[in-house]
């Protein structure tokens, strides 16, 4: 029983830090491929109209999107997963483990659409593809407090 908790949480740690690094991966490009090497201080633009392109401004404002939501989003997530791993260490709340592995997959692969939708341009697709990623954040909360309602610190503190 004991080993069947342990390749539970052995595979929400596989697919969260898979996760991670392609959401990670994912903020750099955005990070390097939004920078704006045209921005200047105010008082360059005393000197003249200094243009900045509709495309440098979509990438500044996808890596905005990030900047906001990402940091945010993860701390749920990883706040979900080790909930999870006190709970399945209880020996309860087995469904929410693939719920949580289910739910990260989604919001990464939502993530990484969002970017490619945006940069393109590509509207309505754009906006249901955040609102999935929204819905992967709201429901993996739900998950969190449901499971802390599951932990068993007594049996949870025995390991320790």
């Amino acid at each position: 029983m004991a080993y069947r908790n342990y390749q539970e949480i052995n595979q929400m740690f596989q697919v969260y830090s898979i996760c991670t690094l392609t959401i990670f991966l994912k903020y750099i490009f955005s990070q390097v491929y939004g920078s704006n090497y045209n921005h200047h201080p105010e008082e360059d633009y005393k000197l003249g109209e200094l243009k900045v392109p509709e495309d440098v401004k979509r990438r500044e404002r996808n890596f905005l999107n990030d900047l906001e939501n990402i940091p945010f989003d993860f701390v749920i997530f990883w706040a979900a997963f080790l909930v999870q791993c006190f709970t399945i260490l209880s020996g309860s709340g087995k469904q929410e483990t693939l719920a949580l592995i289910c739910l990260i997959v989604i919001y990464s692969g939502m993530r990484v659409l969002y970017t490619l939708f945006y940069i393109c341009a590509l509207q309505p697709y754009r906006s249901i593809v955040w609102i999935i990623a929204r819905l992967a954040v709201i429901t993996t909360a739900s998950v969190l407090v449901s499971s802390a309602f599951k932990v068993d610190s007594a049996v949870f503190l025995a390991y320790f």
